[in-house]
């Protein structure tokens, strides 16, 4: 579990909010108010609105690229959505559908919560209602990797 998954609280502005996951190296956060979840901002949810916005013109993969190479900015009502759109709070695009295991839980209880949640960009951790920790795809994976044995066949 990472302990140092960032926390974001629902009002801080989704350039703040996507600055601090940009800089803790995080493609998700848990959103919460005095520690416990609310939600998750993550790129996901951060492209799908934006595509929402820009009603629907681009699917989100295009976004990225678009963005990537300024393309998007053809316009000055263009211009001016995509900066009122980064002033809005985190709470107005973030997923409230939580996956969340609690603290005691074992690792295969996550890894099935991941699994059966094919969107998840995490899982949290908690204790009682409050956040400790998360897990995303990748840890649960280092996990699985390191517990079979070498050498053992994808159907053994």
């Amino acid at each position: 579990m990472a302990a140092d998954v960032p926390r974001i609280d629902p009002t801080t502005s989704l350039r703040e909010a996507v600055a601090v996951l940009l800089e803790r190296g995080w493609e998700a956060g848990v959103v919460e108010t005095d520690g416990v979840p609310q939600g998750v901002l993550g790129r996901r949810q951060v492209l799908a609105a934006l595509s929402e916005r820009f009603g629907g013109y681009f699917s989100a993969q295009e976004l990225s690229f678009a963005f990537l190479r300024a393309e998007a900015f053809g316009s000055e009502a263009l211009r001016q959505m995509w900066h009122s759109f980064w002033d809005e709070p985190v709470s107005s695009i973030m997923t409230r559908d939580l996956v969340v295991v609690r603290d005691d839980a074992p690792l295969t209880e996550a890894a099935e919560r991941l699994t059966d949640n094919r969107g998840a960009d995490l899982v949290v951790v908690v204790r009682g209602d409050r956040t400790v920790g998360a897990l995303r795809a990748a840890e649960v994976l280092s996990w699985v990797a390191s517990e079979r044995e070498p050498g053992l066949g994808l159907n053994s």
